[in-house]
């Protein structure tokens, strides 16, 4: 027996353990295929849809080729057949479930199929990952079917001896051989596309929902979930993603006394589960609630389908067992673990009630169309009310049918966030001519289509189904208004409307919806106007015109004001409860009131505001403020949760995380415009901002993330502004700059741009810091930061004074931050053979065949492989390449040249030893297009590939239009290592040289094992987080406070608008400062700005937000 450690052992045992649950399984698939057994139904809906001949056909090639088509997909084709990227080879064993799961769904539901389906752990979200990958991959390889192929051998009895000591390379040359599907049949090939676009879709979902949970929740929830504490929406969405498979399988369970595990019996057999047939329905229901719980992604809606009535039966019994099963304290059943918190578990429970309270209410309606369309009818039940009697019954009836059968599209369209792609993915037809509602009315949409549904079917058989109008939530009846709108312009009964569309239904059918129509937007208008008579909106005109949807340069993103989305799910008054509502003249006066209180709590040095700013009371807030937030943050998923809501999806450095937390956070409170950017990422991108920068802007978080600030300028901006301040930073000074800049509505405005590195103790540019400050204001401002104010000479001279103070108050950052030192990287260059044959070092020959590949092209030997690493190899080829090439190590921070070899420094007259170390920039000048090198950053950024010409500048000063090309190249880790260019000069011709493309063609695109490649820098040292935050606590505070003293009428509306929590510390301490300052009067004018804000009446930002809050 083999002698080995006890690690060795357990390590080996693991392997031959995994290597025997494949074979198990495969051996188990094909004893079910000669057994003969193919499902009469099937859990996929996909493969149902198939004959049993198609889908045994497709099973019986992945079962006798799987082997081969397993190395197809990690190593791609022999031939230059165009695919997706073959799957990593780290995920060879995600790769092979894959494929173990389309067989098991082609083959169906029957006894011992089900015992064999793949999990997807959602807990590795690599997994999903690859299934993805492997279906896009194959989708590719199918649509060749139609090509012809060399032979294959389908001999599933042949011994596996040769192709398991078989090397790699042939192990790859004989995966190209593997065409199986090109010689399927039409109809098998078919059944396989079907289910593997259906796991390709499941496995999509989940993983962007897997990835929206640890981003932090970008988009805020609506309906029911925005009523829940956003902590207790995570719980329960974490709960059922990282636990999906097993819950459907606990739903479905066929078994009458064992759990899922077959290790205990059931507890509790009242509890009705659903049928393993809607296994699918299922998965359906539990990525819609968690999609609901999280907020936002509205392209992973699932559509509920009234053409099967099982979909939402079973949404309906699902959600009935689960609300049974859920367990939130311990002595709900007593021996068992709860599930998830009390908090969770009502955001959960009342998520599953919104859907099913929708689902059912449809059902019900598919269920009376039924009846109205059958030989029953009761002309009585048929007759409509008010203008729809003078329609007929079967016209009606195909209005009704088609909204009823339909309304899930139809819902979706009329809240489609996109304004270029239909929710099909289609090029919208009307996007100019039609106004979409926000997302966040999509719950006020739907009440609305049932409604109109319910009037086309007659009001007898409905009238327990009818849906009012809520008469104190202004958002309801304002979407049931533009609903209205939308959809009264997008119904086409005639082909002449709009040539190329399909009529949607009959003339008369048409007429009969649009009378409908017309009833519930009258209603809507008629709400609305008293409404504005009691005070609830401004004007009944101003509440029923859609909101406007703004476009930036780049993408659009519907902007929703927070406070409408607060109106939306907070708590309605009602007509018995007249005393909640606020009339209009009390909203005036209140409004008046509080504004006026606060001018005379900021106004002037001597002002209460200012003298508790320059107090201890402010110091001990923001000490008070520390403590809470550090107790918040005391676990993993808490700081995950807190870094997700301020940076998005960016990842802090180790090394600074407690610094950044702190000050960010604080930031919140700032009445400026704040932002960070990152001076390591190639393109500056902007990785937090905070309220103000909104508020001024009109862009969200998640809009700006990513970005570089150019996406504000536009037309009206000096391009000289733009180079002074490139040209300061890439000088590592600090800036100040006042440049034209554009909201997101397309308003200009003047920015005055102060600027800041903050560098780390070993000299790195680690972070940029920008104070903006907007010279131009808001019309709707009535503070000294107004528009009007700031016209003014009082005005220009605040503008004068807070310039010069900006200059002063960004010192105060950091100049350098104690960090620990990295680790040295491997230089990867280290021991290359000096030529072909040459051994360089010790260590063992290894083989790479993309290298060789590459050689072959380059008509060059490969060098000994022996003590070096591949990125030494690969350099050691291009050396002869007679293309100019370089390539950045894209580990190290600020992106300098790692290599270029001599045809660089033909082409450009840069000596490699003043080249290498630098970032390309020394390439740019003034010539350079903006645009192209816009893309060139997006894609290094992104690690994409990039082709595209470009202006650059050679050492002499002379230009040169350069044929650029971007290769990224990964590890097996799926870490990108490098980023390979090719230059050359662009002639007149569109194409490239053949000799450059054949270059370009043969540049290793594969993942690389990791351990060929150089030992990866550790690029940062970690720092506790809660240490690192107290070490630069007192800075980060004192810069605050003084920040606050800049505008402190901004600052106090900020304050009063922070975190209930931070909001409550603050104006205890201001009220207590105020009580031991003896100042009665500001005593009386705090607790008036108050009394106003909790009645509604005033809102501290209200007239502040360019958006109009």
């Amino acid at each position: 027996m083999l002698d080995l450690g006890l690690a060795a052992a357990e390590a080996m045992n693991a392997v031959i353990v995994e290597l025997g649950n494949t074979a198990i399984a495969w051996q188990s698939l094909r004893q079910l295929l000669e057994d003969g057994k193919i499902g009469v139904s099937t859990p996929s809906p996909a493969a149902a849809a198939h004959s049993n001949a198609a889908r045994v056909e497709a099973a019986r090639k992945l079962i006798m080729n799987h082997s081969n088509v397993l190395q197809d997909l990690l190593h791609g084709p022999q031939t230059d057949e165009a695919t997706a990227p073959p799957v990593a080879y780290k995920d060879a064993v995600h790769a092979d479930a894959f494929l173990r799961e389309v067989t098991r769904r082609l083959l169906g539901c029957f006894e011992g199929a089900n015992e064999l389906e793949e999990k997807l752990d959602l807990k590795f979200p690599q997994q999903a990952a690859a299934w993805v990958q492997a279906a896009a991959y194959i989708e590719t390889r199918l649509k060749g079917e139609a090509r012809t192929s060399r032979e294959l051998d389908t001999n599933a009895d042949r011994p596996a001896l040769d192709t398991r000591v078989s090397s790699a390379r042939s192990l790859w040359r004989r995966a190209g051989d593997v065409l199986l599907w090109r010689r399927m049949a039409p109809t098998a090939a078919d059944a396989m596309k079907a289910v593997i676009g259906e796991i390709r879709t499941l496995a999509s979902a989940w993983l962007a929902l897997r990835v929206r949970l640890d981003d932090a929740k970008r988009d805020a929830a609506i309906g029911v979930a925005a009523a829940h504490p956003m902590l207790a929406r995570v719980e329960a969405a974490r709960k059922i993603i990282t636990n999906q498979h097993n819950v459907r399988l606990d739903v479905c369970n066929t078994s009458s006394q064992l759990n899922i595990y077959g290790d205990r019996m059931l507890t509790q057999l009242n509890l009705q589960r659903v049928s393993v047939e809607s296994s699918a329905f299922v998965d359906q229901f539990l990525r819609e609630i968690a999609r609901r719980l999280l907020g936002g992604m509205p392209e992973l809606e699932a559509r509920l389908k009234l053409e099967n009535p099982q979909q939402a039966m079973a949404w309906i019994q699902t959600a009935a067992y689960l609300q049974g099963r859920l367990q939130t304290t311990a002595d709900q059943k007593p021996g068992r673990e709860r599930d998830m918190g009390p908090a969770a578990g009502d955001a959960m429970i009342a998520v599953m009630g919104e859907i099913c309270d929708s689902a059912q209410a449809w059902l019900t309606l598919r269920q009376q169309l039924g009846r109205v369309g059958g030989a029953t009818r009761d002309p009585e039940d048929a007759a409509a009310a008010h203008s729809l009697a003078e329609h007929s019954m079967e016209a009606r009836e195909e209005a009704a049918r088609k909204l009823i059968l339909n309304h899930s599209a139809v819902r979706m369209d009329i809240t489609n966030p996109s304004m270029s792609k239909s929710i099909n993915g289609t090029k919208l037809t009307q996007a100019r001519s039609l106004l979409r509602l926000p997302y966040a009315d999509a719950p006020h949409v739907d009440t609305f289509l049932r409604e109109l549904a319910r009037r086309l079917l007659g009001p007898k058989s409905t009238s327990r189904q009818e849906l009012r109008l809520n008469p104190s939530q202004p958002p309801q009846a304002r979407a049931w208004v533009n609903a209205a709108k939308f959809l009264s312009q997008r119904i086409m009964s005639q082909p002449q409307e709009y040539p190329g569309r399909e009529p949607d239904m009959s003339p008369e059918a048409a007429a009969a919806m649009k009378a409908a129509i017309a009833e519930l937007s009258a209603l809507g208008t008629e709400m609305l106007a008293d409404m504005a008579a009691r005070g609830l909106v401004a004007t009944a005109s101003a509440a029923m015109a859609p909101r406007t949807r703004l476009l930036s340069s780049e993408n659009h993103v519907e902007m929703t004001p927070p406070a409408e989305a607060a109106a939306a799910a907070a708590p309605v008054a009602t007509a018995s409860s007249p005393s909640k509502l606020v009339a209009q003249p009390t909203l005036d006066e209140g409004r008046r009131a509080a504004s006026l209180a606060i001018r005379q709590l900021t106004k002037g040095n001597d002002s209460a505001f200012n003298k508790w700013i320059s107090s201890k009371a402010s110091l001990s807030m923001l000490e008070q403020w520390n403590e809470m937030l550090l107790q918040s943050l005391s676990n993993p998923e808490a700081l995950a949760t807190c870094c997700g809501r301020h940076f998005c999806n960016y990842k802090l450095p180790d090394d600074m995380a407690g610094w950044m937390l702190n000050l960010c956070i604080l930031a919140e409170s700032l009445p400026l415009a704040f932002c960070l950017s990152d001076a390591q990422t190639a393109g500056f991108p902007l990785i937090y901002i905070n309220k103000k920068f909104s508020s001024v802007t009109g862009y969200s978080k998640e809009e700006c993330f990513g970005r570089n600030c150019r996406f504000l300028q536009g037309p009206s901006t000096d391009p000289v502004h733009g180079k002074q301040l490139l040209d300061t930073l890439r000088a590592g000074q600090d800036s100040q700059i006042m440049m034209v800049n554009y909201r997101k509505t397309g308003v200009v405005f003047e920015n005055l741009l102060t600027m800041a590195y903050v560098r780390d103790n070993h000299d790195r540019r680690r972070y940029c810091v920008g104070l903006q400050l907007d010279l131009t204001g808001l019309e709707t401002d009535d503070g000294p930061w107004g528009a009007a104010a700031l016209s003014s000479d009082e005005g220009r001279a605040l503008i004068e004074e807070t310039r010069k103070k900006y200059v002063k108050l960004i010192k105060l950052l950091p100049q350098k931050l104690p960090v620990p030192a990295p680790a040295q990287p491997v230089p990867n260059r280290e021991a290359l053979p000096l030529a072909s044959g040459v051994e360089g070092g010790s260590g063992v020959e290894w083989e790479c065949p993309q290298l060789q590949k590459l050689a072959v092209s380059l008509g060059v030997s490969m060098p000994s492989t022996r003590g070096t690493n591949w990125v030494a190899v690969l350099y050691h080829l291009l050396d002869q390449s007679q293309h100019a090439v370089v390539a950045v190590d894209m580990l190290t921070p600020g992106l300098p040249l790692d290599y270029c070899n001599e045809a660089f420094s033909t082409l450009t007259l840069w000596p490699r030893n003043e080249a290498l170390g630098k970032s390309c920039r020394f390439l740019q000048d003034q010539k350079t297009e903006p645009q192209v090198l816009s893309n060139m950053i997006t894609a290094i950024r992104r690690h994409e590939h990039f082709a595209q010409r470009i202006t650059n500048v050679r050492k002499d000063g002379s230009h040169f239009s350069n044929d650029l090309s971007l290769h990224p190249i990964f590890d097996s880790n799926n870490v990108c290592r490098l980023m390979v260019g090719m230059l050359g000069v662009a002639s007149d011709a569109e194409v490239s040289p053949p000799t450059l493309i054949s270059l370009r063609k043969h540049l290793p695109s594969s993942p690389v094992d990791v351990a060929l490649m150089p030992c990866e820098p550790s690029k940062f040292e970690p720092v506790p987080v809660v240490e690192q935050w107290k070490e630069h606590q007192g800075t980060n505070t004192k810069l605050i406070r003084l920040l606050w003293a800049t505008e402190p009428d901004g600052a106090l509306r900020q304050l009063l608008a922070m975190q209930p929590m931070m909001a409550q510390h603050f104006v205890s301490s201001f009220a207590q400062f105020l009580a031991a300052s003896q100042r009665t009067e500001d005593e009386k004018l705090l607790a008036k700005v108050l009394e106003q804000q909790r009645s509604g009446a005033w809102s501290p930002l209200a007239g502040r937000t360019c958006w109009g809050e």
